[in-house]
């Protein structure tokens, strides 16, 4: 079933802080550059790769955690040790080395349309395992970053 739901509207005119809307733009800056630096450095397995890139990120996120003051607690629910056993396997390093198969053989500006893909995967599965709608925009967004990717990445 496809509806707008009222949360969507809600969504498009939320109130962001721009320092966060800077954080996604800094955000996939590093992710454009990581791309272009993956492909020029020598091949590597994903396994190491991904470790020690996980190792020095997670000692960036927690030095900020503490500065800031955070509380942080470890998942208690079955269910978000799982997700959080997901992610750590499948979902950073699975992808992680899928991403570098298709850096391999692709250029590093067309292998960057495959990131652009990850939110809607995300999105759509999100909603099948939870029985919710997806909305009218999802899917017309949807068939937008699909029509950009197949443009720029697959086409002649």
């Amino acid at each position: 079933m496809i509806e707008a739901t009222v949360e969507t509207f809600e969504q498009l005119s939320a109130d962001v802080p721009p320092v966060y809307l800077f954080a996604i733009l800094g955000g996939s800056a590093v992710g454009a550059e990581a791309s272009v630096v993956a492909k020029r450095f020598p091949r590597t397995h994903p396994l190491s790769t991904n470790a020690v890139g996980m190792l020095v990120g997670g000692a960036i996120v927690g030095a900020f955690s503490l500065l800031a003051g955070e509380p942080r607690p470890l998942p208690q629910q079955p269910e978000t040790q799982l997700a959080v056993l997901y992610l750590a396997t499948v979902g950073a390093i699975g992808l992680f080395g899928l991403f570098l198969f298709i850096l391999g053989r692709w250029t590093a500006s067309a292998s960057s349309y495959a990131l652009v893909a990850m939110p809607l995967v995300a999105g759509a599965l999100g909603a099948a395992l939870r029985g919710e709608p997806l909305s009218a925009f999802f899917i017309v967004g949807a068939a937008i970053v699909g029509l950009g990717v197949y443009i720029g990445a697959l086409s002649r």
